[in-house]
């Protein structure tokens, strides 16, 4: 099951989930189309987000970054080093470094993570902040 099934399943469950959409603000014309980042914020629904779930009234949020676009996958099986010298050893990509090389080894910059898992009053404000830039 890929994450945005998991999702839509949670919802369907009465979970409430809520995500944030990360803009890059230099995703203008005028700087070059992709912006500054090479995020490709502008082709895509999820960048960075915040995935609340409410779970047995507990709140847990989960802050960071998620890149599920541009190369990327989403399986419980997503490997960010094993895969290097197999399946990845062409994926590539970090546009914010002067002078990088896949001859230099290592993932793309953009990992499939999550930074930081937040709970009680933290993600009490999570959700808040969800809920308010939501409701713009």
């Amino acid at each position: 099951m890929i994450l945005g099934e998991l999702l839509k399943k949670k919802d369907n469950e009465g979970v409430r989930v809520l995500m944030l959409v990360w803009d890059d603000r230099t995703s203008v014309k005028l700087l070059k189309k992709e912006g500054l980042m090479s995020a490709h914020d502008e082709d895509t629904i999820t960048q960075n987000s915040i995935v609340e779930l409410r779970i047995k009234r507990r709140i847990v949020s989960f802050i960071g970054d998620i890149d599920l676009c541009d190369g990327r996958y989403d399986t419980p099986y997503h490997s960010i080093f094993r895969t290097l010298d197999t399946v990845h050893h062409n994926d590539f990509l970090q546009p914010n470094f002067a002078g990088p090389s896949i001859d230099i080894g290592g993932a793309r910059q953009r990992l499939h993570d999550i930074h930081c898992r937040l709970e009680g009053c933290l993600g009490c404000l999570c959700q808040c902040r969800a809920e308010v830039k939501k409701a713009r």
